[in-house]
């Protein structure tokens, strides 16, 4: 569930208070530095680190991390992941946001990273009507 990416040791703002540090280089690539100077890669979303065959449904932290933010398809900041409540609704809507107030909507992001893991893989992508 989505939620699960706002708790403590999942929550990207965790990350970088503990001194992480995470040098994106697109969607799904980055370098992440641990505390004691470790490096890990992630490719497509996919990391090096000796964790990631423990990490929860497959995927270790680093990676849930970098899911939480994306390049800002209008500026070049980077979108974060953000849980807004909405007036009326008991259910939190989630949004990619950057700094300069460019926002993308959770199925928006999730349809891109699907054509683009599909084409990276060559896998079927389900979620994309065919023509």
């Amino acid at each position: 569930m989505i939620d699960n990416v706002f708790d403590t040791k999942a929550s990207l703002t965790t990350a970088l208070r503990e001194g992480y540090h995470i040098s994106p280089a697109g969607d799904g690539e980055a370098e992440i530095r641990n505390t004691t100077g470790t490096t890990y890669t992630i490719s497509n979303f996919q990391c090096d680190c000796p964790a990631k065959a423990y990490g929860k449904g497959g995927h270790c932290k680093h990676e849930i991390w970098l899911s939480q933010m994306r390049p800002c398809p209008h500026c070049d900041r980077y979108q974060l992941l953000s849980k807004v409540m909405v007036a009326g609704s008991d259910e939190p809507l989630f949004e990619y946001r950057c700094a300069n107030g460019h926002i993308s909507t959770w199925e928006q992001v999730e349809r891109e990273r699907a054509e683009i893991y599909a084409s990276a893989t060559g896998a079927v992508n389900c979620s994309t009507p065919s023509g």
